[in-house]
C-alpha cells in the first residue's frame, strides 16, 4: 500500500544561548513540489510566537505584528509549549509563577478535605497532585535564580 505524503509547514524552534542578541521562532518554508492546499494554515488565536532577547534589549524588540500567510500575528510575552511557558527573556518567571498558583491552589483544596479522609491518602494525593506539577519539566529549570527557587521551595515546605 503506498504512503501518503503530506505536506506540512513545520515550526523550527531554537532557544539560543541568553548571550546571544535574538532570536525569532521561524517558520520553514513548504518543501517543494506539495501542494500548496495540504498546507496547515495558521489560527491566528492560536498561534502564538515571541522575541527573545536580554532584559536590557528587550525594548529593541519590535512590537508590530508578524503576518504570515495573510495572518496577522502579535508577539507574546510568554509561550507555552508542551506545558512549559517560555518567557521573552528565557527566565522561567512565568513558568514558576504559574506552578506555584497551580500547587497552591491544590493544597487549598486537599486542605477542605484533610479530616474527612484518611493521611496515607492524604499522601498520595499530595504526591499525585502537587508532585507532579512540580516534576513535570523540571530539566528547564537548572540554573534557576535563588528567588525563583525559593517560591518552588514554598510549596513543599506548606505541603508538609
Amino acid at each position: 500500500m503506498p504512503t501518503t505524503r503530506r505536506c506540512m509547514d513545520s515550526v523550527g524552534r531554537s532557544l539560543q544561548q541568553r548571550s546571544q542578541r535574538t532570536s525569532l521562532i521561524a517558520l520553514k518554508q513548504p518543501r517543494p513540489g506539495c501542494d500548496q492546499t495540504a498546507r496547515l494554515q495558521p489560527s491566528p488565536d492560536k498561534t502564538e510566537f515571541l522575541w527573545c532577547a536580554s532584559v536590557r534589549r528587550q525594548h529593541q524588540l519590535p512590537t508590530s505584528p508578524l503576518l504570515i500567510d495573510g495572518c496577522s500575528i502579535t508577539p507574546v510575552q510568554s509561550a507555552r509549549d508542551l506545558g512549559i511557558y517560555v518567557d521573552c527573556d528565557l527566565s522561567m518567571r512565568t513558568h514558576v509563577r504559574r506552578i506555584v498558583s497551580r500547587c497552591f491552589a491544590a493544597l487549598r483544596q486537599l486542605r477542605q478535605i484533610r479530616r474527612c479522609v484518611p493521611s496515607a491518602t492524604l499522601q498520595i494525593l499530595v504526591v499525585a497532585l502537587v508532585h507532579s506539577l512540580l516534576d513535570y519539566g523540571n530539566g528547564v529549570l537548572v540554573g534557576l535564580p535563588a528567588h525563583l527557587m525559593r517560591r518552588l521551595q514554598s510549596v513543599l515546605d506548606a505541603e508538609a
